[in-house]
């Protein structure tokens, strides 16, 4: 396959990936792990070819970017939301995430 295939359904995956995040994927874990593992199946393949190859697709990379970051947010977001609804019911703990920054769920500073 060709770097440009390749980035192409590693996009396919990603626009996969967010959809499944904005539907709230408690009931498709499994669909989860494999796209997780598709995703790095792919980017061991993509790892293997020259910068001056991967350069050549700079717009594809620029939309890879954004999905990963719109990915990023609602993983974050996801995890927020869950560290918010089990302080609610159980008090105050240790959670995974630092500081109280607001988030898509919460907008308290």
């Amino acid at each position: 396959m060709t770097a440009r295939e390749l980035l192409s359904k590693l996009k396919e995956i990603m626009e996969e990936e967010r959809k499944l995040l904005l539907s709230f994927p408690i009931n498709e874990i499994e669909r989860f792990e494999r796209i997780q593992e598709e995703k790095r199946e792919l980017l061991l393949k993509i790892s293997s070819f020259e910068i001056e190859e991967l350069e050549k697709e700079k717009e594809l990379l620029k939309e890879l970017q954004s999905l990963n970051r719109t990915i990023s947010a609602l993983i974050v977001n996801g995890i927020s939301f869950f560290e918010d609804l089990e302080r609610e019911l159980f008090g105050e703990k240790t959670t995974y995430t630092s500081g109280k920054e607001g988030n898509l769920f919460k907008r308290r500073v």
